[in-house]
């Protein structure tokens, strides 16, 4: 199973080792499903990572975070979207979600940003919290 994973997903356990997101990482390392990225999505991770608040709580140096990302990039599956649909109204650069999904025929977006949950569903991808997916996950254990 392929799932692109929000950036809220991603950064969420550097600040909270015990959350949901935190379990869902897991999974994703134990090689239970499938990450698929773009270089977009990957600079976007840094750049939140880079944030001044959030540094200051998962307290990684600038090395630590390119080599977390090159991690990602190494693990996940790098797809490089040709063309962006226009789905998220309210806020159009999470497009781009929905373009990594497409592309890299992922079956599921996960996110806690209430205006991609309100897509739903885009061309059979769809749009899931942590805990829903999470469970999902735990169902087809």
């Amino acid at each position: 199973m392929r799932v692109v994973l929000d950036t809220n997903v991603i950064i969420a356990p550097f600040l909270s080792p015990k959350g949901v997101p935190a379990l869902i990482r897991k999974a994703w390392e134990d090689g239970v499903f499938d990450v698929v990225v773009s270089e977009t999505l990957l600079a976007e991770y840094t750049e939140v990572l880079g944030y001044e608040d959030i540094a200051a709580k998962h307290q990684m140096e600038q090395a630590k975070i390119k080599s977390v990302i090159e991690g990602f990039k190494k693990y996940a599956i790098l797809v490089s979207p040709t063309k962006v649909p226009k789905v998220v109204k309210e806020d159009p650069d999470d497009d781009e979600l929905f373009a990594v999904a497409e592309e890299g025929e992922a079956s599921y977006i996960v996110t806690k940003n209430k205006h991609v949950l309100y897509v739903g569903e885009y061309k059979g991808i769809q749009v899931l919290t942590p805990l829903a997916f999470l469970t999902l996950l735990e169902a087809e254990k």
